[in-house]
């Protein structure tokens, strides 16, 4: 049996005799194997009383109750009753340093061409406010200082405390020198108001011209590149994490073989790597391959990014194809629920992007259904192999990833 807690507020939930450990992340947290006691750790410190469980000869589900006072004599009643809730989809995964959210707000918005930072920054502070527990940016992004400052304002209102969110950046490809990653991730830090990330990615495989400007050109307006070996980058990366500057590092954009030259010199395996996935490009393979080596995989523009600046006129989107209007309707969820919880069940973390409150809202709202068998392999139907972000300005660059299959 599962079981539902729902309440207002954001807590860590420890579950005894056996101590399970769960932090909350939505307005309800489903949870099976409950035993007697609850314990509710928030600040200023709780008192805890047992809770009882209602005796039940009929069908409805059993109902517990408990009543916990704060210190400061403002009472919560926190109802926990059985519920017919989904199952099989985690709301962490686990990852050095703590557990991963399985649903993080991505912040991409394409060079502030779909949002700027003021429109960042609030969508940080409301998805924090509705209960997002994890934030994706990047340094190109422009945006880390407009993240960081989001994270600050909901750490210092106490709706949480910098342990409470995950936060993940990446290395750009002009600070791929062994000798500059460190003062990147420095750089980074400062933006973002904080002495670590969670997780700190190396962003592309391939390399720029080293210095501040990402996109350095030449008189033909070609990109620059650089010769760093990225296994040279990652084991610069690996010092990071000694260093207490990141809890965890990955990669993004690499293909198989890439990843496999990282795994061959790793004295710290990549914990995490960052992909296009979506309903016309699954990328299985890659998932497949990363998580027979012990890497948790997430999901960027799960939705397909419908509102990319370079979209062609003739490329699908999502939100027209039949197939998935009828299993929105079949669930009463919109389609963003349903094909990000397409990517729940295929064992991914998945980072949409969004701006606009509802959306974001709507975004986390994924653990309360399940989608079949048969409609998993429909969806999986749509793909296409049609990669969307091919960063063709590195095409001829040595190390470009996305020439091999996968």
């Amino acid at each position: 049996m599962r079981y539902s807690l729902s309440f207002h507020g954001f807590f860590s939930v420890y579950l005894g005799p056996s101590r399970h450990h769960f932090t909350v992340y939505t307005r309800t947290l489903h949870v099976s194997g409950l035993s007697a006691y609850l314990l509710i750790k928030a600040a200023p410190s709780l008192r805890l009383r047992p809770l009882e469980r209602e005796a039940s000869t009929t069908n409805r589900a059993p109902d517990i109750t408990a009543t916990i006072a704060r210190q400061d004599t403002h009472t919560y009643t926190c109802g926990i009753r059985a519920a017919g809730m989904s199952s099989g989809v985690a709301l962490t995964v686990p990852m050095p340093g703590k557990p991963y959210p399985t649903v993080g707000l991505g912040t991409f918005t394409i060079f502030a061409k779909t949002g700027g930072a003021d429109e960042v920054c609030n969508a940080v502070k409301f998805a924090i406010s509705e209960g997002y527990r994890h934030v994706d940016c990047a340094l190109v992004y422009d945006n880390e200082k407009a993240v960081g400052d989001g994270i600050k304002a909901k750490i210092d209102d106490g709706t949480i405390t910098r342990n409470d969110v995950y936060l993940t950046t990446k290395l750009w490809d002009t600070h791929h020198n062994p000798d500059h990653v460190e003062g990147a991730l420095r750089k980074s830090l400062r933006s973002l108001q904080t002495d670590y990330v969670d997780l700190f990615l190396v962003h592309w495989p391939f390399a720029f011209k080293d210095g501040d400007d990402p996109f350095p050109k030449d008189a033909d307006g070609n990109i620059i590149f650089a010769d760093h070996d990225y296994v040279d980058t990652w084991k610069a990366m690996e010092k990071l994490v000694g260093a207490g500057l990141a809890k965890a590092i990955g990669i993004s954009n690499f293909n198989k073989k890439q990843i496999e030259r990282v795994l061959e010199v790793a004295t710290i395996k990549p914990a995490n790597i960052q992909i296009e996935s979506h309903p016309y490009f699954l990328n299985d393979r890659l998932v497949t391959f990363c998580k027979q080596h012990g890497m948790t995989a997430t999901a960027y523009a799960p939705l397909a990014n419908p509102s990319r600046t370079w979209k062609s006129p003739d490329e699908p989107i999502i939100f027209d194809e039949q197939v998935l209007k009828d299993i929105s309707a079949a669930k009463g969820k919109s389609i963003a629920q349903v094909v990000l919880r397409f990517h729940l069940q295929r064992g991914l973390v998945v980072i949409p992007k969004s701006i606009t409150p509802a959306r974001i809202k709507e975004n986390l709202q994924l653990y309360d259904f399940d989608l079949s068998e048969s409609e998993m392999q429909q969806i999986a139907g749509l793909d296409r192999n049609l990669r969307f972000f091919k960063e063709g300005m590195a095409a001829s660059h040595k190390y470009y990833g996305f020439h091999d299959e996968f």
